[in-house]
């Protein structure tokens, strides 16, 4: 297979980039995490297709 100029050079910035941020990741971004990267979850209750003993045990933990 022949690559070109421009696919070896945009592999290359993939794999240098992707290394890149993998290092600037530190441990303690995962154990106290910023609020903008939290999960979010919402919930559609459409059409009448809820009751309250369902709604209540779908927020339990």
């Amino acid at each position: 297979m022949k690559l070109t100029l421009g696919k070896t050079l945009l592999v290359s910035l993939a794999i240098i980039s992707g290394t890149t941020s993998a290092k600037q990741l530190a441990p303690e971004g995962f154990q106290n995490p910023e609020k903008k990267y939290l999960p979010k979850t919402w919930m559609h209750a459409m059409n009448g297709n809820l009751s309250k003993p369902g709604f209540t045990e779908d927020f339990k933990p």
